[in-house]
Formats: C-alpha cells, sequence, structure tokens
C-alpha cells in the first residue's frame, strides 16, 4: 500500500539508502565552503546544451526553447505557436458562470467528445492561472511532462561542459514518472484528484517564476533553476494516494495510514513515501541525475510536502517561524545554512499558496474548486467518514479564507515583490463570497443530493 514497505530500495546500487547518505555527506561537506548555488551547479555529472545532442527529439522541438512557448508558466507565461498538439491544451477561462461549478473528475470529458481550440493563449496575471475544464487526463500528462522537461534542460544547462549523453532517456522517464504518478490519484475524489495536482503544478511554477524574476537583489530566493524544477516536483506528487478524508479522521479510525505513519501528517508522508519510491525504483537514471544535480532535493521534498498539511497547527507554526527567521531576517547575507533555509521557506509558502490558489485567484475558479472540496467532504460523511458540510459551510470559508488564506497571500506577495496581487485576489473573493456566498452555498446544498453524487441508499 506504501510502496516503500517493500524494501526494494536497497537493492538499487545508485540510490539505496546508504548510497543516498553518502551523496547527501558529500554534498553537505561542498556546501560548507561554497556558495549554495555553486556548489550545485559544480556537482551535476550530467548536463546538457541543445548543441551537444543530436536526437531527433531534441532538434524537432520536443524540448528546448521552443517548449517554453507551450507551458504556462515557464519563462513569461507566453503560449507561442509552436506546433505541437499540446499547444491546445490551455485556455484562460473569462466567461465561466458563476453558478456552475462543474465536477473535476478525469472522468468528467471523454476524449472523443472533448473541444478544445487550438488557438495560442496569453496568461498574464494569476487571477487567469488555470487548465482548461475539458482538458482530458491523458493531455494533462503531455503538458505537465512538457512543463518538467523544460525545467530540468534548464537545469541541466548550467554547466553545458558537463552534459549528459543520455537526454533522450531522461525526457522518456520523466514523462513515464508524470504518468506513473497520475494513476496514483484517485478518481473518485473530488478535489485531491489529478486536476487538483495539476491546478498545484502550475501554480507552484508560476510563482516560483516571480519570485526568481529577473535575479534581483531583492528576491528572497536565488535565481538558481534548481529551486523551480523542485518545487514544481514536490507539487506534483504531494497528493498522491490521497484517501479523501482528513488526516484527523484517518487517526479517529485508526486507520492502516494513521498507524503507519504515527507521527503525524501520515496522508502527507504517504505521498512522499509512494512518490519518492516511484522516483528512485522505476526510474533510476533519471533519479541519479537530479540528486546529483542538486543534493538538496530530498530535503526540499520532504519539507514542502510536509508543509502541507494546513490542519496541523504544529506544523503551520513551525513553518511560519522558519519564514520568519530567515526570510525576515537577511542580515547574514554569507551564511550558507540561512540561504538554505530562506530557499526551503520560500518553497513552503508558495507551495502552500498555489495548493489554495483558486482562493485568489478569479472567482469562478474559486466557487469550482469551493464545490469540488464540499463535493468531497459530503461523500466521505455519506460514508460516516467525517463532518456534514452541509451545516455551516458558508461561514466557515470565511473563518478560512480570513485567517488562513490572507496572511498566506500576504507572506507571498512579500516573497513574489507583489508581482502577482496575491492579497488583492483573497480580498475579492472574500467580499464577494460575503455577499453572494450564502445563497451560493444554499443552491450547492440544495443540488448536491445523494443521488445527484451517485451514492445508492443503503436503505
Amino acid at each position: 500500500m506504501t510502496y516503500w514497505l517493500d524494501g526494494g530500495t536497497e537493492n538499487n546500487k545508485f540510490v539505496s539508502s546508504s548510497a543516498l547518505k553518502e551523496l547527501y555527506k558529500r554534498s553537505k561537506q561542498e556546501t560548507e565552503v561554497t556558495d549554495e548555488t555553486e556548489s550545485i551547479g559544480s556537482k551535476v555529472s550530467a548536463r546538457l546544451t541543445t548543441e551537444d545532442q543530436p536526437s531527433d527529439e531534441l532538434q524537432s522541438g520536443k524540448v528546448g526553447e521552443e517548449i517554453a512557448s507551450v507551458v504556462v508558466g515557464v519563462d513569461s507565461c507566453t503560449v507561442g505557436t509552436e506546433p505541437d498538439d499540446r499547444v491546445k491544451d490551455l485556455e484562460v477561462f473569462d466567461n465561466l458562470d458563476n453558478s456552475v461549478a462543474p465536477f473535476l473528475s478525469d472522468n468528467n470529458v471523454s476524449a472523443a467528445e472533448e473541444k478544445v481550440s487550438p488557438t495560442p493563449f496569453l496568461c498574464k496575471t494569476w487571477s487567469n492561472l488555470q487548465w482548461n475544464v475539458n482538458i482530458t487526463h491523458e493531455e494533462l500528462i503531455n503538458i505537465v511532462s512538457t512543463m518538467l522537461s523544460e525545467l530540468l534542460l534548464k537545469c541541466l544547462q548550467k554547466d553545458p561542459s558537463n552534459s549528459p549523453t543520455n537526454w533522450d532517456i531522461l525526457d522518456k522517464q520523466l514523462s513515464n514518472f508524470v504518468r506513473r504518478i497520475s494513476t496514483l490519484y484517485r478518481h473518485e475524489n473530488r478535489f485531491h484528484n489529478w486536476r487538483h495536482a495539476c491546478h498545484v503544478t502550475l501554480g507552484a511554477s508560476y510563482l516560483m517564476e516571480k519570485a526568481q524574476e529577473d535575479d534581483l537583489e531583492t528576491n528572497f530566493v536565488d535565481s538558481n533553476p534548481w529551486h523551480r524544477f523542485t518545487l514544481v516536483f514536490a507539487a506534483l506528487i504531494h497528493d498522491a494516494k490521497h484517501v479523501g478524508v482528513s488526516n484527523r479522521q484517518l487517526v479517529m479510525e485508526n486507520h492502516m495510514l494513521a498507524q503507519i505513519y504515527d507521527g503525524g501528517s501520515c496522508l502527507e508522508r504517504q505521498s512522499i513515501s509512494v512518490g519518492i519510491s516511484v522516483f528512485l525504483e522505476e526510474f533510476p537514471e533519471l533519479s541519479v541525475v537530479i540528486l546529483q544535480g542538486n543534493p538538496l532535493f530530498m530535503r526540499y521534498i520532504n519539507s514542502v510536502i510536509l508543509a502541507t498539511d494546513i490542519m496541523c497547527k504544529e506544523v503551520q507554526l513551525d513553518s511560519k517561524d522558519k519564514f520568519l527567521r530567515s526570510v525576515e531576517n537577511r542580515n547574514v547575507e554569507n551564511d550558507n545554512d540561512l540561504r538554505i533555509i530562506r530557499t526551503e521557506a520560500t518553497m513552503e509558502q508558495l507551495m502552500l499558496l498555489a495548493d489554495v490558489g483558486h482562493c485568489a485567484q478569479q472567482y469562478e475558479t474559486f466557487l469550482r474548486w469551493n464545490r469540488a472540496f464540499y463535493e468531497e467532504c459530503l461523500l466521505a460523511n455519506l460514508d460516516r467518514r467525517g463532518f456534514d458540510p452541509r451545516s455551516g459551510w458558508y461561514a466557515g470559508q470565511i473563518s478560512f479564507i480570513s485567517d488562513y488564506v490572507l496572511p498566506l497571500a500576504e507572506r507571498c506577495d512579500k516573497l513574489t515583490l507583489r508581482r502577482c496581487g496575491l492579497k488583492e485576489g483573497v480580498e475579492m473573493n472574500l467580499t464577494r463570497w460575503k455577499a453572494e456566498g450564502e445563497a451560493w452555498t444554499d443552491r450547492m446544498v440544495e443540488e448536491t443530493t445523494p443521488e445527484s453524487l451517485g451514492v445508492v441508499s443503503s436503505v
């Protein structure tokens, strides 16, 4: 169930526990005497430039500079005229029906029924950043793979003198990894599903781009491309195997996951365990290159995903304290340990915002995901696994947005140098929700009957 418990990792000479410990030990020794960015750059033993690799895939534009024009959230956030079919997979929604929040399941639209415009799209603002709701599961795999491929390529291009000769293998493994991870998300979940993972992935990429933009001295995180790749990777796997109920509910049930991960945050720990196990065991060439290129990869992945346990007060206090100690305190710029902690704190906060990003985006986007989470909670309740969301949903959203999302948006506005308008987006949605949310909630409660959700009465 957890994949990690089979002990197979020790059989892999490249990524066994002992090999990883040795790699981390060597990397730690280097980071003690050099700048973090330089040490990571010097440790990369497998890098790539487009001039060094004659593969057909590379020359055809599958990877390289042209990919940047396909992926929203990469560089200028512009979708260009790339002939690849994946260009059609993105769209900005400006005219969604306020009263409709469709079921965001991968089973919602069949490939035969899909109609997606091939017109290039421009995504200028955080508010408009989202996937077309009609995109199929397969298309999301392709476009997210392209995003990660482009980001990895930038990481490997940091040191052209150490280019790998196996980019075709790396690119294929990365694509297969995304496909594999997509199978670890439960279609039955109305909120914590593959589409949510892709929405968070897109948001994380966009926010880190803004945090690193122009490589200014005022930025809180340096321009190292591994930071962005690592954050997007974490976003991709952060809810893998989510079971559709909260950690608190699993503890109350004495669920197997709560027993295995008895230190708390069992859902997050399972996602890390499963995602990293798949990464190390099934994609050895890819994992070796990434771990050598970014020796802090595992540390960042672990801390970022654990931080997404937003219902655990201790976790959130620790994350906020790390932010205050490292980001607010910039007096010791030459302290390498502080820079690493600051990068970690930045990643955590941006990840947390991306995870609830819909609360800071267009109101229609907020409603769509709000309803998806409501339906997931209701389905759990009908299965006698959690609270009844039909009572107090409207007021609960006001508290959540005011007490959690708004302060988080303010911190992330600081990290992105106010390039995204996050606080303003949250405040606009909160104001509108206070005015319209109660009536909208009443309609939603009336519409989402057990029958409409596919729940068959046992009576």
